[in-house]
């Protein structure tokens, strides 16, 4: 990661996508618009998970805060 001052890992929480009935379409704006918008920031890692909170849970607490990450971004969306 040289030349960037901090790590972020971006995660979509989606059914659909996780089972690939869906495109991810928010998961790659986000991560353009982070490393366009935020100086010194470097996307290191993403990932598709299903909507259940024991695998958001797992996912999130020690991916996302402690080994992926120096930031976390938080990027909720309902479709109905």
């Amino acid at each position: 990661m040289e030349g960037a001052a901090y790590s972020v890992g971006v995660l979509t929480v989606s059914d659909r996508v996780s089972q690939g009935t869906s495109e991810d379409k928010s998961g790659p704006v986000l991560k353009d618009l982070i490393e366009a918008g935020l100086k010194g920031a470097k996307v290191v890692a993403t990932a598709v998970i299903p909507d259940e909170i024991p695998r958001i849970q797992e996912v999130t607490l020690p991916s996302c805060c402690i080994l992926v990450g120096d930031r976390t971004i938080d990027l909720v969306g309902l479709v109905y």
